[in-house]
């Protein structure tokens, strides 16, 4: 159950990034899935293909290989974490790292009001499970 929860939720950042104009997400606009890619950041400088997780510590250690082999092929890889909780399991050299309120302010968007609706939306869900096991 909390395998299948993290995957809805981690879908659940592609959709609300992909409000932002400056993220590209390829499954959303082409219909197509590239491997170890979640989103494409559009800056300035650069395009940005990463992977994008809800903590700072969501992968596991064979995951972590696994997201280095597939983020490493591409030129200006980048990882992300939505929320800036918990330790890194990622680290890379040539792979940044990015988390929380630094990532929502690169595709210019408003980290408070991202946490602060994300905050009431787990609350909700903990009450709904909460009064499900006492009945």
């Amino acid at each position: 159950m909390t395998r299948g929860l993290s995957t809805k939720m981690g879908r659940l950042w592609e959709e609300i990034t992909d409000i932002s104009p400056y993220v590209i997400i390829p499954e959303f606009e082409f219909g197509i899935k590239i491997k170890g890619v979640d989103v494409i950041l559009r800056t300035k400088e650069s395009i940005q293909f990463a992977q994008l997780k809800t903590l700072k510590g969501t992968l596991t250690g064979s995951q972590k290989d696994r997201a280095k082999k597939e983020l490493g092929i591409h030129d200006n890889p980048l990882f992300i974490a939505a929320f800036n909780l918990g330790d890194w399991t990622f680290n890379d050299l040539k792979i940044p790292r990015i988390a929380g309120k630094a990532f929502w302010e690169q595709i210019h968007m408003d980290y408070n009001l991202v946490e602060n609706n994300v905050r009431n939306m787990l609350q909700k869900i903990d009450q709904a499970f909460t009064e499900l096991a006492t009945k």
